[in-house]
């Protein structure tokens, strides 16, 4: 978890990678990993969870599954592959 500095000094718990296996995928796993997940940062006072998507694989299914939980799109992941 990161606290902002400066003007901005809330709590914000961010999820940067996190793999369901092939076969477990569309099995409930991910909505039980984030359930998991945010419970765990309202634990210790986050007010907001941030998620990065950075596989580039079916970035449609993801952006709809993250807005179906109620997140909301804040900026956007880059790579650089060397």
């Amino acid at each position: 978890m990161e606290k902002g500095s400066g003007l901005n000094s809330k709590l914000v718990a961010s999820l940067m990678h996190y793999d369901v296996l092939p076969q477990k995928r569309m099995s409930g796993a991910s909505l039980r990993l984030l359930k998991a997940f945010r419970k765990w940062a309202e634990n210790r006072g986050a007010v907001e969870l941030a998620v990065g998507v950075n596989s580039g694989d079916s970035i449609e299914k993801h952006d709809k599954f993250l807005k179906r939980l109620g997140f909301q799109p804040v900026g956007g992941n880059y790579a650089l592959k060397l």
